[in-house]
């Protein structure tokens, strides 16, 4: 079993808490052909990709194979704390992602006879050593799909809250000047417009489409399923 750092954003951090997040997408980073049709592993965990060239390796997933851990980073800070040379010096980190009021920060001080660290500039979190780190995934199962391959449930596997009326017609759909993507539910003919998946495709492209793999791009995914551990 092998560790490996893992960045989500405060939204999908408390996704997590919460165990709603069981998944996550993240973008196959290598030059691939237009017409891949599928990916393929073994055991170790050595994947290739399939066109009409035959079988070309791309290695390995940078997340790892079943069974191993994945540590979150997360925005951050942290403050050092000591016995008055009595004892040794104790870190606390603290996460952005917990949404620290004046409040909640006065609360903490109170409950902990300590000054809180509330004026220090939060941390990236490309910067969290594992130590702060508060949440370990073992990963369940990998796979690469196309990012559009995803589905209603699996958009709530994402983390998402589905909010508002998930049901309409193609006409309605339409209609609506508010809706950016329409996706049909062959299985339950109906149009899915404010559900899950809507969702999904409008967080996917805040995260990626200026990174070039936006939704429209339908970019190859590493599709890591994972709990809480």
């Amino acid at each position: 079993m092998k560790e490996h750092p893992i960045i989500f954003s405060g939204e999908m951090v408390r996704a997590i808490l919460a165990r709603r997040k069981t998944q996550t997408r993240r973008v196959v980073k290598i030059p691939l052909a237009n017409d891949v049709t599928r990916f393929v592993h073994d055991k170790e965990g050595n994947w290739w990709v399939c066109n009409s060239d035959g079988k070309g390796a791309i290695g390995k997933c940078p997340y790892g194979v079943p069974g191993d851990h994945l540590w979150v980073r997360e925005t951050f800070k942290s403050a050092s704390y000591d016995d008055y040379g009595r004892g040794a010096s104790e870190r606390v980190p603290f996460y952005r992602a917990d949404e620290w009021t004046e409040e909640r920060w006065l609360g903490w001080q109170r409950a902990n006879g300590k000054c809180p660290p509330k004026g220090m500039p939060w941390k990236p979190s490309i910067y969290m050593p594992r130590w702060a780190s508060r949440i370990t995934l073992e990963i369940a199962s990998i796979r690469v799909e196309q990012v559009q391959d995803i589905d209603y449930d699996n958009a709530k596997e994402e983390g998402i809250v589905v909010t508002g009326n998930v049901d309409t017609t193609w006409k309605e759909a339409k209609a609506s000047g508010v809706v950016k993507r329409v996706y049909f539910d062959s299985l339950h003919r109906r149009c899915i417009v404010f559900g899950a998946l809507a969702q999904f495709t409008n967080l996917w492209d805040s995260i990626n489409a200026k990174r070039g793999y936006g939704w429209d791009v339908n970019p190859w995914v590493w599709v890591v399923k994972f709990k809480m551990i």
